[in-house]
């Protein structure tokens, strides 16, 4: 295991919600900055629909996204990393339908959403889709 993964799984709290098998199900996201184009790894809670995956955040701060949606936002493409899997993906916002369908499960996932989405946080729905290897990707 490399220190990147041991610091960035630090953030995740006490008492994460737990999956059936009572393991967190945590996924390493690596994006790139939207500003400096720097590789940027964060942690974060998901789900599996299919072979996407569907992660959240619900920022307070209004005015400012977290880092990790504002660098998917200028650059969709990004790798997952679950265990020693990794996934070269898409990234693109949940549609309004997705995230009512969602939002219950990514509760359920990590409580403490509703609570912040109650404050007034914005909420950030974003669908992780793998992206075709074949030949004709671009090449990042």
């Amino acid at each position: 295991m490399t220190g990147r993964r041991s610091r960035a799984r630090a953030p995740v709290q006490d008492r994460p919600g737990r999956t059936r098998t009572g393991r967190t199900p945590l996924l390493l996201l690596t994006t790139t900055g939207h500003s400096t184009g720097r590789p940027r790894t964060v942690a974060l809670l998901y789900l599996q629909r299919g072979a996407a995956f569907v992660v959240c955040s619900v920022d307070v701060r209004q005015e400012l996204a977290s880092p990790w949606v504002r660098n998917v936002r200028t650059h969709p493409d990004a790798v997952v990393e679950i265990g020693r899997r990794t996934v070269s993906v898409r990234a693109r916002p949940a549609t309004t339908g997705e995230t009512e369908e969602w939002w219950p499960h990514l509760v359920l996932l990590w409580p403490a959403y509703r609570r912040l989405h109650e404050r007034g946080g914005e909420r950030s729905v974003y669908v992780l889709e793998p992206r075709d290897e074949g030949p004709d990707r671009p090449q990042d």
